[in-house]
Order: C-alpha cells, then structure tokens, then sequence
C-alpha cells in the first residue's frame, strides 16, 4: 500500500464465472439469519484521473458537498438529504484500471421529473425506461461511472 492507502498495483482481471447453486452463502443461517457481523454501506470510493470535475459534477447534478481530506488526493462529498458518502480518490497515470466502472443508483421518487431538470441543468439521460413496477434512467459521470436514478425504493412492496 502507498502512504495514501491505495494499492501500489493494480491488476485488471476479467471476473470469474462463479457457482450459482442454491447453497447458502457463507455466514447465512439455513433460516436466512445472520451468523456474522453486519454494517451498511458508508462510503463508496470513485477513483477519477480529474477529482476537480467529479466534485463539480456531484455538488452540481446531485446536490453533494464537499469536503477535502488527505490534500488533493481524497475528496469527500457528502448528500443533503442523506444516504451514503462518496468519496473521489485521485487515480494515477501508472493506475490505468483504476477507473473501473461502477454504478450508483439514486433512489428518487418521480424520475422523469428528475430526468427533465437534470436536462435543465445539463446533465442528459437516456430514456427513462420502466420495469416491473418502478422506472428508471441512465447516464454517465466525468470519468464513465454509470449513474441510475430509479423509483424502485419507493414502490410498495408486498
């Protein structure tokens, strides 16, 4: 690990296939209970070759404030309204993987109405597309991270 806490390499493998079985997971009980320690998600870490834009990107389109730790290689940016932290770590030239992509979901209760205000500000989405009692749309951060809003939290379930 470098000083900063980031891996010193960073290799790129494709994912392997795995065992998709009916066998619980390890640390589930028969019954579904746990048998281990639990905790929520806090923080997701962004890596981003331009930590500038992230920032301006998530305060701008999502409402995130931002606080800068460790100098210019780590960012916090924190919502509003609540939910979990991202924090954007400066990625380096010689960390060409680092910028994997990942997908964040913002849970909002009328997506197109998000959709076409984001559009006001900037921000394009493709279609807002509906599933199975929810709908939802797609787009892009600076550094190619695909972002979601969805309504899926707030259908009823039952």
């Amino acid at each position: 690990m470098h000083a900063s806490g980031t891996p010193a390499d960073i290799i790129c493998e494709e994912p392997q296939e795995t065992d998709s079985g009916s066998a619980p997971l390890e640390g589930l009980s028969e019954n579904g209970g746990m048998e281990m320690n639990v905790a929520g998600i806090g923080r997701i870490i962004l890596y981003s070759s331009d930590v500038e834009a992230m920032v301006a990107f998530y305060a701008h389109h999502f409402g995130f404030r931002a606080k800068t730790l460790l100098g210019d290689e780590l960012t916090e940016l924190t919502p509003v309204e609540g939910g979990a932290a991202l924090l954007i770590q400066r990625s380096e030239a010689h960390q060409p993987c680092a910028e994997k992509q990942v997908e964040l979901v913002f849970d909002v209760a009328d997506v197109d109405d998000f959709v076409a205000r984001a559009l006001e500000r900037g921000l394009e989405f493709d279609a807002v597309r509906q599933a199975k009692g929810y709908r939802f749309s797609q787009t892009l951060d600076p550094s190619g991270n695909r972002i979601s809003v969805s309504s899926l939290a707030f259908t009823p379930r039952g």
